[in-house]
């Protein structure tokens, strides 16, 4: 059985103070956690509800992952 797994990178902006992290979207969700917490006011937010850019991944890397069950 193949998986394949997709991770896009994006940027979260905090709603309070407009701080940005950057958050990975992969199969599963918001990757670290769908929660974040902003590194300058502290506020609590979800990560997914506040995305303002997507980003390219850097340079051509691919990463293949093949399992079998």
């Amino acid at each position: 059985m193949k998986h394949v797994y997709t991770a896009y990178r994006a940027r979260s902006m905090c709603p309070v103070c407009g701080n940005e992290e950057e958050i990975f979207i992969t199969n599963n969700g918001i990757f670290p956690s769908s929660t974040s917490t902003c590194h300058n006011c502290s506020h609590s937010y979800s990560a997914n509800e506040f995305i303002c850019n997507f980003m390219e991944l850097k340079g051509n890397s691919t990463v293949s992952s093949y399992s079998t069950i």
